[in-house]
């Protein structure tokens, strides 16, 4: 668990992204037994679920669940896995807002997730996030304490590996004018190791690591079904491997809590990163992160939260 008193703390295990953008679910998720099973079991045990990432306006990405020959860019792997090139299609933060807030009011331990869009440049990027959270500070006041920053989204135009200048100028900037919100800055296996000891110096106050990691730096001798949209970002069980050993590395450039994930799917990929963070991180706070599990495996998730939170 990680824990800033006043209330302020994260389970020990976290649910990334998989339950929408309100912490409720995602549908058609939502019309199965066990998924739903899971997520009234969050409710019962007080597991932080992030948000999936939103941007400042609308963004009409790859994949519309309206859309059916979009359902293309979402696809099943084996070893429960999956590949997606979801493109980031949100209705902006306006509306997910509203979403959150009043997932909030209700109960729900939710972390609001935001995608900087670096594209359009720094300054506006620091802008959106500026303007992000005082739409929350101002409708949630002390209930909104923590927010994600997403420099890790593979599927944007947006080169990740390229942001890492930006992204810790705007983590100071943040800092700077809001010291007291909790900063959860989520990274990708694309970026250098010193990038997490850059962004604590900056300020971050938590490092979450990583997120879906690109096809072709997975499988560089296959051809991704999605290779015309950039390839797509691989998550659950095959990306487990490359991903843990990424996050052995990069917690040794932390000097703070982190949130760790990325493929863990059964109990013993679960035990592994335990083991690593009881045994490299026994003075400091962490927590584990699940995103595709509870999609594809959400009777093994609702188990690990009720034993662990």
């Amino acid at each position: 668990m990680i824990s800033f008193g006043e209330g302020r703390k994260i389970s020990t295990v976290v649910i990334s992204t998989a339950c929408g953008y309100d912490g409720r679910g995602i549908f058609p998720y939502t019309t199965h037994r066990d998924y739903g099973d899971m997520i009234r079991t969050a409710n019962v045990t007080g597991t932080t679920r992030i948000s999936k990432s939103m941007t400042r306006y609308e963004r009409s990405g790859n994949f519309h669940l309206l859309r059916p020959w979009t359902w293309k860019y979402i696809q099943s792997l084996g070893d429960d896995g999956m590949l997606n090139a979801y493109g980031l299609t949100n209705k902006g933060v306006e509306k997910h807002s509203r979403e959150i807030i009043q997932a909030v009011a209700d109960g729900v331990q939710l972390i609001p997730n935001f995608f900087p869009e670096f594209g359009q440049g720094k300054e506006q990027a620091k802008a959106d996030v500026f303007d992000v959270i005082a739409n929350y500070r101002w409708r949630m006041d002390d209930k909104f304490w923590a927010l994600e920053l997403n420099f890790s989204c593979p599927n944007t135009k947006e080169c990740i590996a390229d942001n890492v200048e930006n992204a810790v100028w705007l983590v100071k900037q943040v800092k700077r004018y809001f010291p007291k919100l909790i900063i959860i800055a989520k990274i990708s296996l694309v970026h250098p190791l010193e990038f997490a000891r850059q962004l604590r110096g900056a300020g971050a106050n938590i490092l979450h690591a990583v997120n879906t990691i690109p096809y072709n730096l997975l499988f560089p001798d296959k051809v991704s079904p999605l290779h015309k949209v950039g390839g797509g970002g691989v998550s659950g069980g095959p990306a487990f491997e490359m991903a843990f050993e990424y996050n052995s590395r990069v917690i040794e450039y932390f000097d703070g809590p982190v949130i760790l994930g990325c493929g863990i799917v059964d109990d013993e990929k679960l035990g592994r990163y335990t083991n690593l963070l009881n045994c490299n991180r026994s003075s400091k706070s962490w927590a584990i992160s699940l995103c595709t599990a509870a999609l594809r495996r959400p009777e093994w998730v609702k188990r690990v939260i009720q034993n662990f939170n």
